[in-house]
């Protein structure tokens, strides 16, 4: 499970010189893009969201590893635990 990233954000990054990853996870403007459910309520969530017009896409799964891994491009990486970095 890949996250979505906007061509938007690809353009900005190429433009502006920033790190494309570094922007989608620690960019700030996330503010709907994580959530958790259960595997056995996956589908039931995804179709009462597009019912009033949203979308969720799954990017990963909790595990019993206290660490984040994402695919980013066909490849597995770790996500640094920073958060939202204001002004840099």
């Amino acid at each position: 499970d890949e996250p979505p990233v906007n061509k938007d954000a690809v353009e900005y990054s190429k433009k502006f010189g920033v790190n494309l990853f570094d922007l989608v996870f620690y960019g700030g403007e996330e503010y709907e893009l994580v959530v958790t459910i259960k595997p056995k309520m996956l589908e039931d969530a995804i179709i009462s969201v597009r019912e009033v017009g949203g979308s969720l896409i799954p990017i990963g799964r909790v595990t019993e590893e206290r660490v984040i891994k994402t695919r980013w491009f066909g490849r597995e990486v770790t996500v640094e635990r920073r958060g939202y970095e204001h002004f840099k």
